[in-house]
């Protein structure tokens, strides 16, 4: 009675599959099983014979190339390690050569993000001493 519910049960969850024949789908060719140890044994012993061709390159070869790469990373490394950046005197710069570089590479975003840098102790901007005039010239030329 149990296996009649879960026939029941299994026609209702799948119809589809209810109404298709038990037959086993699948052919084996005519003597596959009796053939199958000898292709076994071809395919391994021919995989065994390209593996000892594989190993033409002798061992010390590796290891030179393996050496000659670090050897070569590490002449990179010293030499660029060992670079020393100039040092610049900021003072020996004129004003007015500052003034233009920045008039000519700088845009709106840097100059925000320079004020943002600077401490407001650094800075000597007094606005008293800024006339309505200048403010207003400022303005128009920037807008």
């Amino acid at each position: 009675m149990n296996s009649k519910h879960r026939e029941v049960e299994w026609q209702d969850l799948a119809p589809s599959l209810a109404k298709m024949e038990k037959k086993n789908p699948y052919l084996v060719p005519d003597g596959y099983f009796e053939n199958l140890q000898s292709r076994i044994e071809q395919k391994v012993n021919s995989a065994k014979a390209q593996r000892s061709r594989s190993n033409i390159i002798p061992m010390w070869t590796k290891y030179a190339a393996a050496a000659c790469l670090t050897i070569a990373m590490g002449i990179t490394l010293y030499l660029n390690l060992n670079q020393q950046t100039p040092t610049v005197n900021w003072a020996e710069i004129p004003e007015q050569e500052i003034v233009s570089y920045l008039e000519l590479h700088l845009d709106d975003s840097d100059t925000q993000l320079l004020f943002d840098q600077l401490n407001p102790q650094q800075t000597n901007i007094r606005i008293e001493h800024i006339n309505n005039q200048d403010l207003e010239n400022y303005l128009n030329q920037q807008l």
